[in-house]
């Protein structure tokens, strides 16, 4: 596909959106500008300064590729628009100048309750004063602003004057008759000097050109045509808010009365688990749940191919789609043994395994497939989570995770490279090495799950993990361990020796508080803080064996650290057998 760069006018492209020739795809959000965005996009271009490039899409008003709009403040219906231009990168500045330039009074700027109209105070502008030249006023108090004989005293015009040439002109007319009325030696000022010196700064913003990245015409079956302008754009749509592949394919169902974003709504209606974990955000679960319809349909699902989704049975596939990913969900915080122990979305260890646990979950339903088949899942996601499978080349693993453990469901007596790769050899020193920095490791998050899923409770209160707002916190203090000095006299461990996953569990911030600096030796012998009658099996719970124990009495943070990292070990190794 070639792309052809060009330089337009500016005005022009509002022109056009206000006659309906240039449109933007229906995926396109609202306009978000705030009044310093407007004001701050205005002097920008009055200075003369680079305000950044278009893309646009040529169109055929007879086979448009997406479903379009106007832009904001453009009231016309699409039957009565002739695209042939669409805006891909730009909305919001092409929108901002449509507002101040034509003043619609149904649009409100972020963070305002009422419509602004903007104002230019000419003798600011010529003499480069820009920051005081440029000002907006709420449309219910600019009244007087509009009057004329206002606007002449002031020596100030409204931003809708600046609509094309002849109103401008217009205006400094009016202007000249007025003044030729009240003071003749003004006039002959502004004659000889003062209307030239207005001209020439407003041209500036009637002259302004911006570069364009314009992408040829795409038919609307032009499947290939379709995705590469969509790659197109998510690589240059780099300002503002990101559009993902959920707001393309929103413009491209449209057009055969799917609507998106209403299916999206009533998913967060009906599932609690997803409407949660999502924030209401569809970016990224609502492209899982365009990930589950494409793996269910035998699709690749990389973004070209989910943005050329076919309409046929979509709704009634999302609504497949959708349910999966909710018992996905409920296996996902699930703290029994057949659950994978996220009780906090925060340590989710890996949130893009779900399109694929979702869509073999769908399969065991679809086929009646025992147990086996869940033994296998999970094996595959914890095999993904200690072996760190998603770390990279999400989109590709999702696909042949998913056709793999497919083929292994239905018995295929084949090689399942899958299953030998995610073996997750962890050994005692690979585990000491993952600390806790930032929590993004996955290794870190499924220690964390395995404890909830072992009912670790808090030393202190004894309860369930349910009811608690549990957190990663030091077994050996930190505060601790940092005072301990070697032969030398110097600071025995530091840092990335003490926040191993091998040295942290779950427990309460105050439990935490109460046992901070103190040596594990008092604390843990200590009934006020762990009930001694049963203080071996509350540390049970928390991977602490009787040697891990032990050490913890003798203040042994060597042998604690390797007896604990040998039943970590030893348990995530039993969860790779099928």
């Amino acid at each position: 596909m070639e792309i052809i760069t060009d330089k337009k006018k500016l005005v022009d492209l509002v022109t056009g959106a206000r006659k309906g020739k240039v449109v933007l795809p229906q995926f396109q959000r609202s306009f978000v500008w705030s009044y310093v965005d407007v004001v701050d996009l205005l002097v920008s271009i009055f200075n003369g300064y680079y305000v950044g490039s278009f893309l646009t899409l040529k169109c055929d008003s007879e086979n448009v590729p997406f479903d379009f709009r106007t832009i904001e403040g453009v009231n016309k219906q699409n039957e009565d628009l002739n695209p042939e231009v669409m805006i891909l990168d730009g909305q919001q500045r092409i929108t901002t100048l449509h507002y101040v330039l034509y003043a619609p009074e149904e649009i409100t700027l972020k963070y305002a309750k009422y419509p602004y109209r903007f104002f230019l105070k000419l003798d600011s502008l010529v003499n480069g004063d820009f920051d005081n030249a440029i000002y907006g006023i709420r449309s219910d108090q600019s009244e007087k602003y509009m009057s004329p004989e206002w606007q002449f005293e002031n020596k100030t015009i409204p931003f809708t004057t600046l609509q094309d040439f002849q109103s401008w002109d217009s205006w400094l007319d009016s202007y000249q008759d007025w003044l030729r009325s009240i003071d003749e030696e003004q006039y002959e000022n502004y004659v000889t000097a003062e209307r030239a010196d207005w001209k020439q700064s407003i041209n500036v913003f009637f002259d302004m050109v911006i570069p364009i990245i314009e992408i040829p015409k795409v038919k609307s079956d032009d499947e290939d045509g379709v995705a590469e302008v969509c790659a197109i754009f998510e690589k240059i749509n780099t300002k503002g808010v990101k559009l993902s592949v959920f707001d393309l394919l929103t413009a491209r169902l449209f057009k055969y009365k799917i609507d998106l974003h209403k299916l999206w709504e009533e998913t967060l209606e009906t599932y609690n688990l997803i409407d949660d974990f999502s924030e209401g955000e569809s970016n990224p679960y609502g492209i899982f749940i365009l990930r589950i319809i494409a793996l269910i349909r035998g699709v690749d699902v990389k973004s070209k191919n989910l943005i050329n989704l076919k309409p046929n049975n979509f709704e009634n596939d999302w609504a497949n789609a959708s349910k999966y990913l909710h018992k996905a969900l409920k296996r996902l915080i699930s703290t029994n043994d057949d659950g994978f122990g996220v009780f906090d979305k925060k340590w989710m260890p890996y949130p893009p395994l779900l399109p694929v646990l979702s869509s073999v979950l769908y399969l065991i339903d679809k086929n009646n497939y025992n147990n086996s088949a869940y033994k296998a899942i999970k094996k595959w996601y914890w095999g993904s989570v200690f072996g760190e499978r998603y770390q990279s080349a999400v989109e590709s693993k999702t696909t042949s995770d998913f056709r793999e453990i497919s083929r292994y469901l239905s018995g295929e007596e084949v090689s399942i490279k899958l299953f030998t790769e995610i073996d997750a050899n962890i050994t005692l020193n690979e585990l000491y090495e993952v600390k806790s920095v930032n929590r993004i490791n996955s290794i870190y998050k499924g220690v964390m799950n395995l404890l909830a899923i072992n009912q670790a409770r808090d030393f202190l209160l004894h309860d369930s993990i349910e009811f608690h707002e549990l957190d990663d916190h030091h077994i050996f203090p930190k505060a601790y361990l940092a005072k301990i000095k070697d032969e030398e006299d110097q600071v025995k461990y530091k840092d990335n020796l003490i926040n191993t996953i091998v040295n942290k569990t779950l427990i309460s911030y105050s439990t935490n508080r109460k046992i901070s600096k103190k040596k594990p030796s008092d604390y843990v012998k200590d009934n006020n803080l762990i009930v001694q009658a049963s203080v071996k099996s509350i540390l049970k719970r928390h991977f602490i064996n009787q040697e891990a124990y032990e050490a913890m009495c003798m203040n042994d943070y060597e042998k604690f650290v390797n007896e604990r990292s040998n039943v970590l070990v030893k348990k995530i190794k039993s969860l790779l057998q099928i």
